[in-house]
């Protein structure tokens, strides 16, 4: 009989620890909804990449480097070259020629809940090594 009892005791518990945190979590308030999810700036200009060409001697052997470009694109999709970083191997004039093409393209710009924002455009491109 002693085990009878405890078999309809312990759902019994069970079920009221259930409802308690049930209880619980309705008291607490709700969480906020998640942030909006903003979608990065596109190039809309099919233009060619700005020519770029890299030392040998900076290449270190290598036939074609990586160079990053990093730039704010503002609400109505122009790049603001003065927020623009550059990583890689990257010489003056390569600098002022990716800075020229940026001002040439266009970019749809950045999106979150369907308004334009600005935003941050990421761009890896592969540089031709070149003898001199």
């Amino acid at each position: 009989m002693a085990r009878f009892r405890l078999i309809r005791l312990v759902p019994l518990g069970a079920l009221c620890a259930f409802g308690a945190v049930a209880c619980a979590k309705a008291a607490q308030p709700s969480a906020s909804p998640a942030p909006a999810q903003t979608e990065p700036p596109r190039l809309l200009t099919r233009a060619s990449a700005p020519d770029i060409a890299v030392p040998e001697s900076n290449a270190g052997g290598r036939a074609t480097v990586r160079i990053r470009i990093q730039v704010m694109v503002d609400a109505l999709g122009r790049a603001d070259v003065r927020t623009l970083k550059l990583s890689g191997v990257v010489g003056t004039q390569d600098r002022i020629a990716i800075e020229r093409w940026l001002e040439s393209v266009t970019f749809r710009p950045a999106m979150r809940n369907g308004e334009p924002v600005s935003g941050l455009w990421d761009m890896t491109l592969a540089a031709r090594v070149v003898r001199r």
